[in-house]
């Protein structure tokens, strides 16, 4: 493969993310940088080894693994094991960037690892070569590939010390996620029950949803309780409010309302009011 190489020259001010550069390197030279980048810099191997450097933590560099820095971080990286070591790039910027990568999580100079073949194995080269084959670009094309990666990254990236990707515990709770749409109206289902049905501990269970949905099994529970009744609110206009959250679990009514007022800052039925206008 020959080298690839995208530059950006201006930046749209109203586009949430910006490229500076993105590209892949054949043969990657040892780069030194005692005051960093001034741009998120992420660096992954598709051929070869190479170690990177970042304050006194040296990290290898092999295929399927790549390396998240924040801008201004003094780094440098190298070849290792005698041949060629190939790479990958971005460099990123913009209006959002700190906000997205504080928010998913990719807020730290880190080593990430991946099953080959998954998304993110391609996000990057795939990513490079649209644009790399395009000549007309717009700042918002630029943001859809910086997100596209950013999202690839938060899912199937293993950060450096994790075994699983969140990806992977998503397949592992599926069967709950399918047993809960046909007991999520039953009231006695809780966090044990839920358990059960994976046969994990219930404290098991709240890592793994703390991880991948942020929230704690009951409080997702609760939110497809309250989405239900939504749909539910809508489809069948004349039902009664108390009918309506014992068809989605909720013991009482009371418990509904004041459960659907705080999640949506009002009442079911003025929800129902502001959607029907009846």
């Amino acid at each position: 493969m020959k080298k690839r190489r995208f530059f950006a020259t201006a930046f749209e001010p109203h586009a949430p993310f910006w490229i500076e550069s993105i590209g892949f390197n054949p043969d990657q030279e040892p780069i030194r940088r005692p005051t960093g980048y001034g741009w998120y810099h992420w660096l992954q191997t598709k051929d070869g080894e190479g170690e990177a450097i970042i304050g006194e933590r040296v990290y290898r560099l092999l295929p399927t693994s790549g390396l998240m820095l924040l801008p201004h971080t003094p780094h440098r990286y190298y070849a290792v094991g005698g041949g060629r070591w190939s790479t990958f790039y971005l460099t990123f910027g913009g209006p959002l960037a700190a906000q997205a990568t504080a928010v998913l999580g990719i807020d730290a100079d880190r080593v990430y690892r991946w099953d080959a073949g998954c998304p993110l194995d391609r996000a990057v080269p795939d990513a490079a070569l649209r644009l790399t084959s395009r000549r007309r670009l717009s700042g918002l094309d630029l943001s859809v590939e910086v997100y596209r990666f950013l999202v690839a990254l938060k899912r199937y990236g293993r950060p450096d010390g994790v075994a699983v990707s969140i990806d992977r515990l998503e397949q592992r709770i599926a069967p709950l996620l399918a047993w809960l749409d046909r007991h999520f109206a039953n009231p006695d289902v809780g966090v044990a029950d839920m358990a059960d049905v994976l046969g994990v501990s219930p404290r098991h269970l709240r890592e793994l949803f703390k991880r991948v949905y942020g929230c704690s099994p009951y409080r997702y529970l609760l939110g497809q309780r309250l989405r239900r009744a939504k749909e539910r609110l809508l489809s069948y206009p004349d039902e009664p409010v108390r009918t309506v959250a014992e068809r989605v679990g909720f013991r009482d009514a009371s418990h509904f309302i004041a459960a659907f007022r705080k999640a949506e800052n009002m009442t079911p039925e003025q929800f129902r009011k502001l959607h029907l206008r009846r």
